[in-house]
Parts: structure tokens; C-alpha cells; sequence
């Protein structure tokens, strides 16, 4: 098993209710097993806000915004895997919101989600319809942008 990380920055800070904020694609073949996502508020959202984990019905399209994986072992794979910041023509489809994180109108909010190594959230691989872990604007205000981080292993 190869594990790698990425990070990025938010970039998108619409203020609509159930927009995709940023995601995390898994377009290699085999399935991702996440094992962390750390999230860190960089500037500060206009009022207090949640964020929601949901995964993709259809992926976002167009030219995509990626922070590609680095693999742990420095001679591990290369990955095409990573979190997409931006999609130029169409924002992935979402389907239920499974977990999220409310935050205060201040800099400095954070998240840690840890995922049992037994029982790990699994995303699926090759660029499926639900292969993308979907950062969704769950209240419709303004957002701040983000520092993320996102671990995982592929077999």
C-alpha cells in the first residue's frame, strides 16, 4: 500500500447553499482509502458557516484546478490523484452530506478528521461518477478559503 498526501487552498467562496467548495479526485485504478483531512481557515468567513463531506453523483468538469499527491516513500508512484480547487466548466454533482464542520466568522477555525485504519473512507477510483469527496458550502454564506490537507493510501 502506497500512502500519499496533498494540499491546497481554497480558491472558489460562493455563498450558495450546497456549493462545492473544493474536492478531493481519486483517478488512479484502485480505490482510495482516506485516511485524514485536515482543514484550516486562512481568511476568515463573513459569518459562521458549515462545511459538509458528501460524495460526487457526477464529476465536475472542464480544466480542472489540481494539487496532484505526493507519495510518503520517496520512491513510491506517482499518483494522478489530488484535490481539485477549481472546475472552469462545471462543479461536481453531490449527493448526501454524511459528515460536517461548523465554524465561527474568525481566522484560525480548524478540523481534524481521522478515519479508522480498519474501517477507512473509501472513495472509489478510475474517475467514477462518485470518485470525488465533495468540500460543500452547507449554510449559503460567504466562506473564507482554506488550507487543506487531505491522506490517503491506495493499494
Amino acid at each position: 500500500m502506497a500512502i500519499y498526501s496533498a494540499r491546497s487552498r481554497s480558491t472558489i467562496v460562493t455563498a450558495s447553499a450546497n456549493a462545492p467548495l473544493f474536492s478531493f479526485r481519486q483517478i488512479d485504478n484502485a480505490p482510495a482509502w482516506i485516511r485524514e483531512i485536515r482543514l484550516f481557515s486562512k481568511t476568515a468567513p463573513v459569518t459562521s458557516g458549515s462545511i459538509g463531506l458528501a460524495r460526487s453523483t457526477a464529476l465536475g468538469t472542464g480544466t480542472l484546478t489540481t494539487a496532484l499527491g505526493v507519495p510518503r516513500d520517496p520512491n513510491g508512484i506517482a499518483t494522478s490523484s489530488g484535490i481539485v480547487t477549481n472546475w472552469a466548466t462545471v462543479v461536481p454533482s453531490i449527493g448526501t452530506v454524511f459528515d460536517d464542520f461548523t465554524s465561527s466568522a474568525s481566522l484560525g477555525n480548524a478540523m481534524l478528521w481521522t478515519f479508522d485504519p480498519l474501517k477507512p473512507l473509501i472513495l472509489v477510483g478510475n474517475a467514477a461518477a462518485t470518485s470525488e469527496l465533495v468540500f460543500v458550502n452547507l449554510d449559503g454564506t460567504a466562506p473564507g478559503t482554506y488550507d487543506i490537507v487531505v491522506v490517503w493510501e491506495n493499494s
